[in-house]
């Protein structure tokens, strides 16, 4: 049996329409999540900290953080105000 790289094995499932469709309509909450974990790490902040600003469970953070759950967007608000951050939000034309 041929072992096939992960990117070789992505890029060839993702020529099927329907996975290519799932794929991109995760892209966005994705990109919101490496962005929060990005701004948490350079502020010097560990998960727990973060738990006790929000009031969010740490275990929750850490699934957010993993990728294993999609946050609500009152959980996006709860976290970007306890990094120190106002969140905002605008829809453009593509």
């Amino acid at each position: 049996m041929n072992s096939m790289h992960y990117r070789e094995y992505k890029t060839k499932s993702l020529e099927n329409p329907e996975l290519r469709s799932a794929y991109d309509d995760l892209d966005l909450p994705y990109r919101i999540i490496r962005e929060l974990v990005r701004l948490r790490i350079e502020s010097n902040m560990t998960q727990d900290e973060l738990a006790e600003r929000t009031g969010i469970p740490k275990s929750n953070i850490s699934r957010f953080e993993n990728g294993k759950h999609i946050p609500s967007m009152q959980m996006i608000e709860r976290i970007a105000t306890g990094l120190g951050m106002k969140l905002e939000w605008s829809i453009k034309r593509q």
